[in-house]
This record gives structure tokens, sequence and C-alpha cells, in this order.
């Protein structure tokens, strides 16, 4: 049996987090020696104290702080927690079957990182649009042949982790995933994707981005993308010279 860390960023999910942590605390119990790492990031609504309460009854490590860093740092800090060989990384939306888990590990044996493409998206129709555009957009600039490059579902190697996450910053607030991939590939990763559930939210809500601040985000995104795109530009020019 593979021994993992799963790792789940959160950030104000109090109506969502006993079943979440619960659902992923039973795929745990069937892989001995694994752990949980839950990296709640300075929320206000009662998700740290559910948390507290949460730890007398099931055995994860919380790492918990006053103020917020952030999706992408949260991510980060996360990640370097991690113990095992091999990383089980999940968002707190709780739209990911736990489950899935065993779907993505037929493959890591073989693979270097195993990305969960979520076939019947159950999000908003702006989302699913924004969502094909941006991806098209990584698979033009940087040749990457992923549907769902940010998918907030995957399994990760731990050298992998080791390599490329020190490197990943140009992208300051949104979609770290997508850059940690983009750098994993470039640098010569073995990456599959694999085809998983994705569930309706049926507790708390959305928190990257609404379609009131859709502008602010295309724009940051964008900035963000040219910007590794350039950096691995002058990376390969000096490696080549």
């Amino acid at each position: 049996m593979q021994k993992i860390s799963i790792v789940i960023p959160v950030y104000n999910e109090a109506e969502n987090i006993d079943s979440l942590v619960r659902s992923f605390y039973k795929i745990l119990e069937k892989l001995p020696d694994s752990e949980m790492i839950i990296a709640e990031d300075g929320s206000t609504d009662g998700t740290k104290e559910k948390l507290t309460q949460l730890k007398n009854q099931i055995l994860f490590t919380l790492i918990s702080g006053e103020k917020r860093k952030g999706y992408n740092q949260a991510v980060k800090d996360a990640l370097k927690t991690s113990k095992k060989d091999i990383i089980l990384f999940s968002d707190s939306s709780g739209q990911h079957d736990p489950n899935d888990y065993f779907l993505l590990s037929k493959y890591i044996n073989d693979y270097d990182m195993v990305v969960g493409y979520k076939s019947q998206r159950q999000d908003p129709l702006f989302r699913l649009i924004l969502s094909k555009g941006y991806n098209l957009i990584l698979r033009l600039l940087f040749g990457i042949k992923l549907h769902d490059i940010n998918c907030g579902f995957r399994l990760i190697k731990r050298n992998v982790i080791e390599d490329i996450l020190p490197q990943t910053n140009t992208f300051k607030k949104y979609n770290i995933l997508s850059e940690f991939t983009v750098r994993a590939n470039h640098k010569g990763y073995k990456i599959r994707e694999v085809a998983i559930h994705h569930l309706p939210r049926t507790k708390g809500e959305k928190k990257s981005f609404f379609i009131s601040n859709v502008g602010k985000v295309i724009y940051i995104m964008f900035r963000d993308i040219l910007a590794l795109k350039k950096e691995l530009k002058n990376n390969e020019a000096i490696k080549n010279n």
C-alpha cells in the first residue's frame, strides 16, 4: 500500500469542514502510515474553531495562522509540511470525491504527477467558459496537453515538489497549481491526466472569484502567464548559450 500525505488548504469553510475532513479520513484509514495535513489560512467564519474540535476526534496535522497568507502561499506551506513520498492534494470545496484517489493511484508509479480532470464539471457557465479559455491559452503558450491544468485534486511525488516548488513564485495570487504544473512539464516530469468526479458545491461559496470581479482576475492571470512565459524563454536562451 502507498504511504501518502493528504494535503488540504482551507479558508472559511465552516459549513463544509466537518464532512470534508471525515470523508478524507476514511481514505486515510485504508492507507497505513499515512498522514493528513489541514492548512487553515486565517479563517474568520469559525472554521478554525471547528478544526480544533475535530482534532480531538480525528488524527491530522493542523497548520493554522491568525492572519491570512493567501491561497498560493497556504498551498506552498502545506506541501512543504508533508512528509510522505506521495502527496494527495485536494482543495476544500467539497466538490471532489476522496475515493477518486484510487483512480489516480493506479498511475502514480509510472508518472511523476497524476492530475484530475473534471470530466463533467459542476460549475456555473461563466466559470466553465473561463476555464476552457484559460486551459487553451496555456496549451498554446506552453505546449502542455491537459484539459484541466489547475485542477485541485492530484497526486504528486515528493521529489517533484522538492524540485519545482521553490521556483514556483511567478503566479502571485491565483492558480499556483497551474504554474507548478507548467514548470514540472517544462523540466520533463511525466504527467498524466485522469477523469474524476466533480460534485456540485452544496455548502459555502466559491472564493477564487465571482463574475463581479472577473475583469481584474483575468488581468492578473494574463500578467502572470506572460511573466512565466518570458522567464522560461529566457532560461532556455541562457541554457542554450
